[in-house]
């Protein structure tokens, strides 16, 4: 994997030790240390090497310093040179967390993190984030935290997710490389690869409360990214996929439950909770060859309203492409995800319907949609959607000979990392 483009100073660091009688008593070192610095910049570094934590469910970065212009950087020698592996237990019996991070301004890149396990068997917590991830970004008891950065990094077989932003607005995930664990019978994990929610608070003009951006997610079993209850946050650049014979999930499990691309997920109760409004989604690509279900979905049971899904290709998927939920308001059916505009996007190859829209007033225009059944190319049931310049069906660029049927129109995918 490549490295990220430039790396701190090698000074001020504090370095973790490996090869010693202890991984846990290393770690924790290591970590009281990078607590213990009330410096500006406090720089924390993990050597070439593997280190497996065993003891802990987690690694606190929870400093009780008192330093508005802190600034923590912790990072290795590159995603496939300095490995963490989590080989703990949280209290509940789960898989550990490697990093609990509640302190704010918390940089870290260049390093590998790979979950010990089972695969086979589900999290005893259901995937509810309390255990099995490699990193969680979370507010600290001072109600700071948030507004750091993870990037360069490879992830691999976390049940639950990759990375868990949970609270902590302004966080920037981008150029990393997500493996989910292989889903194996008798138990499939419904794993997220990188997941962002509960950020409700606007944040100031022209900024976002989260990016994801520019990362590769392979064989997740319920969502490749995941933003659930939370807002003004942006989705660009990021490739979803599968690897042959991957994500098995949806073919397997009885009744079927089809794994996701993308999904804004609403699920606060009542329509005065604007839980997932306002996103961005542009510029990314689902390659489901098949085996996910959903390309790109805003669903729920709250509110999910004047987001953009733009300029995205979508191929392959089972059920829809591109789909909106018809929840409504009480007394107001198709309300609760309305006046969502899917603009641009390239729908390729579905196996159900290319885009299904269940919003009231969405803008659905100058998408490009080919399912195979050319019938089924753009669905609007709330029948209040404006339809404009669409090209699809059984003419222009789904004819044959064009091109765009073939999943090969679409930019290929980089080679497994």
């Amino acid at each position: 994997m490549t490295p990220s483009p430039d790396f701190p100073p090698l000074t001020r660091q504090h370095v973790l030790q490996l090869g010693t009688a202890s991984d846990d008593a290393a770690l924790d070192a290591w970590v009281s240390a990078i607590n213990a610095d009330c410096a500006d910049t406090v720089r924390a570094y993990v050597p070439p090497g593997t280190v497996t934590l065993r003891g802990q469910p987690w690694l606190p970065i929870a400093s009780p310093c008192n330093n508005a212009r802190r600034h923590v950087e912790i990072f290795g020698a590159g995603a496939d040179s300095s490995i963490v592996q989590v080989a703990s237990l949280t209290p509940d019996g789960g898989g550990g967390i490697g990093l609990f991070i509640s302190d704010p301004g918390v940089h870290m890149h260049d390093l590998g993190f790979r979950s010990l396990a089972d695969s086979t068997v589900m999290p005893p917590d259901g995937g509810n984030g309390n255990s099995d991830e490699a990193i969680k970004f979370a507010i600290g008891p001072n109600g700071t935290g948030g507004f750091g950065e993870a990037d360069h990094m490879r992830f691999v077989n976390f049940r639950t997710a990759a990375i868990d932003v949970f609270g902590a607005p302004g966080m920037a995930l981008h150029d990393n490389v997500v493996r989910c664990p292989p889903m194996l019978p008798p138990n499939y994990p419904t794993t997220m690869g990188l997941w962002i929610r509960a950020l409700y608070t606007p944040p100031p003009p022209g900024a976002s409360n989260g990016t994801i951006s520019n990362n590769q997610v392979f064989n997740c079993g319920d969502s490749g990214i995941n933003v659930d209850n939370a807002s003004y946050t942006s989705i660009t650049g990021n490739i979803v996929t599968c690897d042959v014979g991957g994500c098995p999930q949806g073919v397997l499990l009885s009744p079927i439950r089809h794994v996701l691309g993308i999904i804004l997920f609403a699920d606060h109760l009542g329509c005065s909770d604007a839980a997932v409004s306002h996103n961005v989604i542009t510029g990314n690509r689902v390659a489901a060859r098949n085996r996910i279900g959903v390309g790109i979905i805003i669903e729920g049971v709250g509110l999910g309203q004047y987001n953009l899904v733009a300029n995205n290709v979508v191929d392959s998927t089972v059920e829809y492409g591109i789909a909106t939920s018809n929840v409504g308001c009480p007394g107001q059916p198709n309300t609760a995800f309305a006046h969502n505009t899917i603009v641009q996007n390239s729908v390729v190859n579905v196996a159900g319907y290319g885009i299904w829209n269940g919003g009231d007033s969405a803008l659905i225009a100058f998408n490009r949609v080919c399912p195979v059944d050319f019938r089924r190319n753009i669905v609007d049931i709330s029948s209040t959607a404006v339809l404009k310049q669409n090209d699809g069906g059984a003419t222009g660029s789904c004819l044959a000979g064009s091109g765009f049927r073939s999943a090969t129109a679409a930019p290929p995918l980089p080679s497994t990392p």
